[in-house]
């Protein structure tokens, strides 16, 4: 079957079709790159690649094809396509714009009134096509053009396939799809060709969605690389960010073509520097080039450069014919550059969905999209390939076939599994990457730990993890721990089977004996260690379990979670070991019991077996998703996630007698504010009913922080002592931060020079405990350095009856991107 298609592809090019092909340069030969070329009231045609050359198939009859290239004028070629071959090389003329005396005469820049028009006009543009379909090419290049030998003690050369020089390409892909839009934001598409460079078993994640970029929208959306939107030079509000100016016009096809350059009023803001092309007889877009800089405030890459043409079709309609990104970007000493091209033809105007055609699924790769050969993609490639692609291809898709024997793969895992010495620090891993198989073990951060009960710990772990063709996985990680003052060993295992990719669907099982804190999401073992020894406060409390857990998750249908699971426990209750110094000895402090502040080490705690099932149901409002064979993507949600939560322990059960249920239910979103950053907000709120035998194991706790380093998640507390709000009473806590994402702030001096972000967070706990509710307030500076986070807690609470050590205020170093 294979055959057959290639022997017609190439039996109906030579019967049915003539080839157009050459070069388009400008009067001094210089070629021309991404210049479209197209046949006139259609989508049809192909553009030059970055040597200027050019090839497409047409039909045999009369045609007009033109030759549009930004800032050169547009040429209109008639051409008898009756031979099997046509060369056409083009040189087009740069275009000749001229200014009107009113330019001098007037008190304000004509294109002030040209953009004007334009603003009023913008919205019956946006809408002028309610629903398109078309076929999209996206061609995607990175490249690294300069690079140290390694970094952090990593060579390069391992990650990229870099030359003598460290330059090279890191990432060229193609794709062909289908594309469908809706107004104001339906999408769907369906790709059906895949080509990835130097990898055949992957797929292009070139999806023409989230490389939209409208310019009638009042903002634009720059997701993947700055968290603000973008202010269209002719928003309604444009003229509180843009200075215009009238560079001069032209005439095409009888309609003046008016160029105007703009420009920020402020270097800072969310704004776009560069060029625009309007009609004189309805001022809409002709064509844009638009440019933004680390100064404007996108992130991961350094400039980015969009350019639009857009194309008259049917009723003066006029259609998106390509879309184009240039940028570089510079990161630890590797500087590179990269562009992503898109072009659009043979657009169907105001098609008729079928109902529900436009679900939750976005974006489809098709089966075997990856399988395409080279005589497909030489019949449908709009832009021809460049030496340096062609040789790219080549040379990759070579190593491509050498990696993948056996033979080169024990050769490169000889070398991978070597022992190093920075192994014992970082963890040793082995693989055998003809079964897909891995080995890992815990580095020193994860390996020693000190604490008031045991003393100083010694906890190894093994990550053994397997991966099938058909994404399925499965890790056992058996985890061993001895404490040198308790004496005491711990050993437990945990099995996770991931055997439906698509569903997300899990199956778990843990079990054995495990020394564990009475909030299992309490502090970090390593801050409690730093805590322990150097600031002789022991805040890792601790009891002993030996328990055998059983856990399953899946998706129930999109958007729908369930994860059930059920254990069952025999705890015991640990104490403070004996002689336990810290480094540092304060006279002002001493450790507290390891059952503090519920009770001392002198008392027995009721730790009572227990047996418990339950099950969590969370649901994604209007949750999108891309998929692949096998595999499914989530999108980032646009709405709240809501998650309910029941969990019951059942008494006499095998000996136990604790007794209750708990209900908890939880709320979070993050919205973006457009140009004035983004909220995120948390809310949750639970209860007990029928409590009976329960301890300080079964209560509810709460994320606090006593320490310079925060957990980094949305429902962790900056201030709030991790026990102290321990409850079975009814509760709400709640989060709300908000990111600035460089509004207002980087007019600052400081700020602006260091792309310094400030971000406010107000966390609250209300309780019908007799210690009342806790608020607390935080003002913190992320982006510090690119990664970092520094936060400025206040909480008004009086804990001087209750936990005199607490602080109302602290300080607090964590990670912010």
């Amino acid at each position: 079957m294979r055959f057959i298609f290639i022997f017609l592809t190439l039996f109906s090019k030579t019967l049915f079709a003539v080839e157009i092909y050459g070069t388009v340069s400008d009067k001094n030969g210089e070629p021309l790159p991404f210049a479209n070329i197209y046949v006139k009231a259609t989508s049809t045609g192909c553009a030059t690649n970055e040597d200027g050359f050019y090839t497409f198939y047409i039909e045999k009859g009369t045609y007009t094809i033109i030759f549009q290239y930004l800032g050169f004028r547009k040429q209109e070629i008639e051409v008898v396509a009756d031979k099997e071959r046509i060369e056409l090389n083009i040189q087009l003329e740069e275009e000749s714009t001229l200014l009107d005396s009113v330019v001098i005469s007037s008190n304000e820049d004509p294109a002030y009134r040209i953009i004007r028009e334009a603003i009023a006009n913008r919205e019956k543009h946006l809408k002028e096509i309610n629903a398109f379909s078309c076929d999209v090419y996206i061609k995607i290049l990175q490249k690294i053009t300069d690079a140290p030998d390694a970094i952090l003690g990593v060579e390069l050369k391992t990650i990229f396939d870099l030359d003598t020089n460290n330059t090279g390409v890191v990432y060229l892909s193609e794709s062909s799809s289908k594309f469908h839009y809706q107004y104001p934001n339906k999408t769907k598409e369906f790709m059906y060709a895949s080509k990835r460079s130097g990898d055949n078993s992957q797929f292009s994640w070139n999806d023409a969605a989230s490389i939209q970029f409208n310019i009638y929208e009042n903002a634009v959306d720059l997701n993947g690389i700055t968290e603000r939107n973008f202010v269209s030079p002719i928003a309604n509000n444009a003229f509180f960010f843009y200075e215009y100016e009238l560079l001069g016009s032209f005439s095409e096809n009888n309609i003046i073509i008016y160029k105007i350059k703009v420009s920020p009023k402020r270097k800072t803001d969310p704004v776009f520097t560069g060029n625009l092309y309007i009609t004189g007889n309805d001022y809409r877009i002709y064509s844009n080039q638009l440019t933004i800089t680390k100064q404007n405030g996108i992130d991961f890459v350094d400039t980015l450069t969009v350019k639009q043409e857009f194309v008259p079709l049917e009723n003066n309609k006029w259609a998106l014919l390509s879309n184009q990104f240039t940028f570089s970007y510079s990161f630890f000493g590797i500087k590179g550059a990269g562009y992503i091209n898109a072009f659009y033809k043979d657009y169907i105007l105001e098609p008729v969905f079928e109902k529900n055609f436009f679900n939750a699924e976005i974006s489809s790769i098709q089966e075997k999209a990856n399988e395409k050969d080279n005589i497909y993609w030489d019949s449908i490639r709009p832009v021809q390939l460049t030496a340096l692609e062609k040789i790219d291809y080549k040379e990759k898709d070579s190593l491509y076939i050498m990696k993948n024997t056996d033979a080169y793969k024990d050769s490169v895992d000889r070398g991978f599994n070597k022992f190093e010495i920075g192994d014992l620090i970082t963890g040793y891993t082995y693989r055998n990457s003809k079964k897909d198989v891995f080995f890992s073990t815990s580095g020193i951060a994860d390996l020693l730990e000190f604490n008031t009960v045991e003393g100083y710990v010694v906890k190894p772990s093994l990550r053994i993890f397997k991966k099938w063709e058909n994404e399925k996985q499965l890790t056992v990680i058996p985890t061993f721990q001895y404490g040198f003052a308790s004496k005491k060993f711990a050993t437990n295992a945990s099995l996770k089977y991931e055997y439906n990719p698509i569903k997300f669907a899990s199956f778990e099982i843990e079990g054995g004996n495990d020394i564990v804190q009475f909030n299992e999401d309490g502090i970090r073992p390593l801050a409690n260690t730093v805590s322990t020894l150097l600031f002789e406060r022991n805040l890792l409390k601790l009891y002993q379990k030996n328990f055998i857990s059983l856990k399953h998750s899946i998706e129930v249908f999109n958007g729908f979670y369930f994860t059930a699971y059920t254990e069952c426990a025999n705890r015991e209750q640990l104490r403070n070991a004996e002689k336990i110094d810290p480094y540092i000895n304060y006279d002002t402090r001493t450790f507290t019991s390891n059952n503090y502040p519920f009770a001392d080490d002198k008392e027995a705690l009721n730790m009572r077996d227990k047996f418990t099932i339950g099950g969590t149901f969370k649901y994604v409002i209007a949750q999108k998703y891309a998929s692949i064979p096998e595999k499914k993507y989530i999108a980032q949600a646009n709405y709240p996630t809501l998650q309910l939560t029941y969990e019951k322990a059942i008494p006499e059960f095998f000996r136990n007698l604790v007794r209750y249920d708990y209900v908890e239910f939880k709320i979070e979103d993050r919205i973006k504010l457009n140009l004035v950053g983004n909220l995120e907000y948390v809310a949750i709120t639970g209860n007990y009913f029928n409590e009976q035998n329960m301890s300080i194991a079964d209560i509810k706790h709460f994320e606090g922080n006593e320490t310079l380093v925060p957990k980094s998640n949305n429902t962790s507390f900056f201030n709030l002592p991790y026990y102290t709000f321990s409850t079975t009473e009814p509760f709400i806590e709640t989060h709300v931060s908000y990111h600035t994402e460089g509004f207002l702030f980087n007019k600052l001096p400081l700020f602006k020079q260091l792309k310094l972000q400030p971000v406010f967070t107000f966390s609250a706990l209300l309780t019908d405990s007799a210690l009342g509710n806790y608020y607390e307030f935080t003002a913190g500076i992320e982006h510090i350095f690119k990664i970092a986070r520094v936060d400025f807690s206040y909480t008004p609470y009086d804990f001087s009856t209750i936990y005199p050590q607490a602080d109302n205020f602290r300080i607090t170093v964590g990670i912010g991107f």
